[in-house]
């Protein structure tokens, strides 16, 4: 999922219900300021913004 354009998918999904599936998901996740994880990215926190969502990867204390 693109956190700073959700609206970013595959054209084969139901743009209604993912978008609902996302929009829930963004907002929980910045409320509750969960850790993330995605196979594919760092360790990170979903922030909210004015603009909407953007991703703030975590990185490791240098």
């Amino acid at each position: 999922m693109d956190v700073a354009d959700p609206r970013i998918m595959a054209d084969w999904n139901d743009p209604e219900s993912n978008m609902r599936s996302r929009n829930a998901f963004l907002a929980e996740a910045a409320r509750d300021d969960c850790v993330v994880f995605s196979g594919h990215m760092s360790l990170g926190r979903i922030l909210r913004t004015l603009a909407g969502y953007e991703w703030k990867e975590l990185r490791a204390p240098s």
